[in-house]
């Protein structure tokens, strides 16, 4: 194969003469009879349904057998408990055979072991396992269209295309006289200079096809990613001189406009087409390219500063975690001083769906994003067709009238610039994570209220604008604050004339908030989850092997129970101590010591865990190590560093501590992490990276 490239290397159209689509259509064509040639095929034994079934047990099946065909004949009764012992027998060791056989499944054959504990267990395999001991992960159940139930993949296929199509807008083109007309900019386009172009070189494809992943499925044009990267060193240059002349022309071959959608399930009743996601299965040639222009359009969004501060979702150092941190910092000195506020929980309909592809393209123009760039894009976007695969079935192509690919490279990149001035629009402080928005503002005086329902409505014309939409069933009011009379006590807000929905709590961005910004419901169902999953593990993983047990626990349960720890870390005994209660169950779960007079804290030395509350800590100090050396992006304005007088004898990173009068205040990420920072020795802060910040820490408070 590796000389047919070469060859095709040699053979290929003159890039400067040929259209690309004929290069694509010479790469694909040659590519494809190659792997028909040299790439042998076969059709698979069937397996074994149950490969735990040993001779040993077999041989006991064929005892037990004989034993009651004797038994019908004569009715010994001798017999008759002989079958019954058999049987019970015959159980006992297909359960053990079992357990053996599901173990050995996750145990790496490049780390034997004699006992099995101290191998290291194949997390590929230990995931697969998981997935199939799931009740729900069972691909796309029947679904119900006009009042019967479609269960024919073909026809489920169908439907969720048909779905799908009814999210888009009506992707209307718009000249670059009707988008200014249109769409109100909050600065000029002379305020961006042009993204230089892009330089595409062929060791800097051959990189990216070396670290493609083998495992994953090829794209509607059939080229599996393991064949690129088996062959990078021949398909690059071949693949560089593709893209540059993509590129240049501001063409994008047809098949690279081309998706499979997967639907993925998100929430609700699952025979509902509407509570399902479609995820785009693209070429994997396109996602190289791909690439290789989110990084350069990042790149210019860095630079010149053009992606606004609120928004945390697909960009480097930001994170969910990053988001509540701010957000949660904000809110809580405001009700420090006795100011109340007031949240609106925004959700948007199909938000990734709907953004219309002109609009995008002259926003993209307005931010510098022009020339070959922008006229690639806006080739890339328009005459998409979609297909829905379900079990194998694949549905018709359908026309993509609007919004971005959601499992693309380039998707998330695209809806960050077209969501982008929403900030702008609003005099009230928002948050975003891509589409996941809140609305705040602080209400001091009693026309506080009136300017956030004002923002409210230029919220609406921005919808009109951009051609998005709100659910104005599903946005809703919290109010935060601990006063007895708080200003905002009976305000109510609308949206589209309908009036929000004002709660006591919310679940936002994964962390239960509420309107006292305690922490309580969400530590209870965070528990509750845990122990779900805990039960689950117990229930389904029966196996003898710690070390299979362990890793069990640490990718299931404790993730759970960390997620964001550092927005949410209990100060409460009660709070900390449901907590601690998953890890002493996941502790007799992993030793299998069940009994009462087992002591749970010597299983936690056995198994060298620190409390999860030693953890939360450790993750709130190495948080505030990466917010200090410009790792995660935080803004704190009560984060100042120490006055050199003040450190003589302490750390030369030490930062100002911050006075607190009530708890809830003082036991707040800022505050709290850095009394604890303060006091940690100089080589430890001093540390040349987190991972050594990490053990250093981890190290101190172990001895």
């Amino acid at each position: 194969m590796r000389q047919e490239m070469l060859d095709l290397q040699q053979t290929m159209p003159d890039p400067a003469t040929a259209p690309t689509e004929d290069l694509c259509q010479a790469f694909r064509s040659a590519l494809q009879d190659s792997i028909a040639k040299h790439i042998p095929t076969k059709t698979p034994r069937t397996k074994d349904s149950y490969p735990w079934l040993t001779c040993s047990i077999r041989k006991l099946i064929r005892k037990r057998d004989r034993a009651y065909r004797l038994l019908k004949k004569s009715g010994d009764e001798g017999l008759r408990a002989a079958v019954k012992n058999l049987n019970r027998e015959i159980h006992r060791e297909l359960r053990r055979s079992y357990w053996r056989y599901t173990e050995s499944l996750f145990t790496s054959p490049s780390s034997p072991s004699s006992d099995g504990d101290d191998a290291r267990p194949d997390q590929k395999k230990f995931w697969t396992f998981v997935k199939h001991q799931r009740s729900t992960t069972v691909g796309v159940p029947a679904l119900k269209s006009e009042g019967r139930l479609v269960s024919d993949p073909k026809q489920k296929a169908e439907l969720l295309n048909s779905q799908f199509y009814t999210a888009f807008s009506e992707g209307t083109a718009y000249s670059e006289e009707e988008f200014r007309n249109k769409c109100t900019m909050p600065d000029s386009r002379d305020d961006y200079p042009a993204m230089a172009d892009n330089t595409i070189s062929a060791p800097g494809v051959q990189k990216l096809l070396a670290n493609l992943n083998p495992t994953k499925a090829a794209g509607p044009d059939g080229i599996s990613p393991r064949v690129l990267k088996e062959l990078a060193e021949v398909i690059a240059p071949i693949l560089t001189t593709i893209f540059s002349s993509s590129l240049q022309s501001g063409v994008v071959p047809r098949d690279w406009r081309e998706a499979l959608v997967t639907p993925v399930f998100k929430k609700g009743e699952h025979y509902r087409p509407s509570n399902y996601r479609p995820i785009s299965l693209t070429s994997v040639c396109v996602k190289v390219l791909e690439h290789i222009l989110v990084s350069a359009i990042m790149q210019h969004f860095e630079a010149y500063d053009i992606l606004s501060a609120q928004q945390h979702g697909f960009r480097k150092h930001r994170s969910c975690e990053t988001q509540l941190l701010e957000f949660v910092e904000e809110v809580s000195a405001a009700m420090e001083r006795g100011t109340a506020s007031d949240v609106i929980v925004l959700d948007f309909a199909k938000a990734f769906d709907r953004v219309n592809h002109t609009l995008l393209v002259h926003k993209l123009d307005h931010y510098g994003i022009r020339g070959s760039t922008n006229r690639w894009i806006a080739h890339f976007l328009s005459d998409r067709r979609q297909a829905v695969v379900v079990s194998g079935a694949q549905s018709g192509y359908v026309s993509v009238k609007s919004g971005v690919p959601q499992g693309s490279v380039l998707g998330p990149c695209l809806f960050l610039a077209y969501i982008n001035d929403l900030p702008s629009r609003v005099t009230s402080p928002s948050r975003l994570f891509a589409d996941d928005t809140a609305l705040y503002r602080f209400i001091a005086c009693p026309s506080d209220p009136a300017v956030l329902q004002e923002d409210l409505r230029r919220l609406e014309v921005w919808e009109k604008e951009w051609d998005m939409a709100f659910h104005p069933d599903k946005c809703s009011q919290l109010p935060l604050t601990r006063s007895r009379k708080p200003l905002n006590a009976t305000t109510r807000y609308t949206l589209h004339g309908h009036t929000l929905e004002r709660i006591a709590s919310c679940k936002y961005l994964g962390v239960t908030l509420q309107s006292d910004l305690s922490w309580g419901q969400h530590v209870d169902a965070t528990c509750a989850k845990a122990n779900r999953a805990l039960g689950f593990l117990r229930r389904s993983l029966k196996v003898s092997s710690k070390k299979t047990k362990e890793l069990a626990y640490k990718a299931m349960v404790r993730p759970i129970v960390e997620y964001a720890s550092t927005v949410w870390d209990p100060h409460t005994s009660k709070l900390t101590t449901n907590l601690e209660k998953v890890q002493r169950r996941a502790a007799r779960y992993v030793t299998g010591r069940y009994h009462n007079t087992s002591s749970v804290s010597d299983m936690l030395q056995e198994l060298q865990w620190p409390s999860l509350e030693d953890r939360r800590r450790f993750a709130r100090l190495a948080m505030l190590y990466k917010i200090s050396n410009g790792i995660a992006c935080v803004r704190c304005p009560d984060l100042q560093p120490m006055p050199p007088s003040n450190t003589r004898n302490h750390h030369p990173k030490q930062f100002k501590r911050i006075t607190c009068r009530t708890d809830y205040r003082k036991y707040s990420f800022f505050p709290r992490t850095i009394s604890e920072w303060n006091s940690l020795p100089a080589e430890t802060v001093l540390a040349p990276s987190l991972s050594a910040f990490r053990s250093r820490v981890t190290r101190a408070a172990t001895h």
